[in-house]
């Protein structure tokens, strides 16, 4: 796990977004924003996550505009779900 990949993973706003939507539909909290915010490392430092968003990276480091945070084949949807289910278990 890279210590750099798991800080832009918390604190991008895109992928923030993405798990606000997800504490949103899951009914986790009634202010999803605030919930994330709070959460927000833990989830990215999710088992897998910093190698996926690495690797995304990587792939697309000469794509201009590129947003990992917003790719929902790098962070899956899925993925969003298991760990914030895992936040809210603990």
């Amino acid at each position: 796990m890279s210590y750099s990949a798991v800080y832009s993973l918390a604190t991008d706003p895109m992928l923030g977004n993405r798990i606000a939507a997800c504490v949103a539909l899951e009914n986790v909290s009634p202010d999803p924003v605030d919930w994330t915010a709070e959460h927000r490392w833990e989830i990215a430092a999710s088992d897998g996550w910093a190698a996926k968003w690495l690797l995304s990276k990587t792939e697309h480091e000469n794509d201009y505009g590129y947003m990992p945070g917003d790719d929902a084949d790098n962070i899956t949807d899925s993925m969003i779900l298991a760990a914030v289910q895992a936040v809210v278990a603990s």
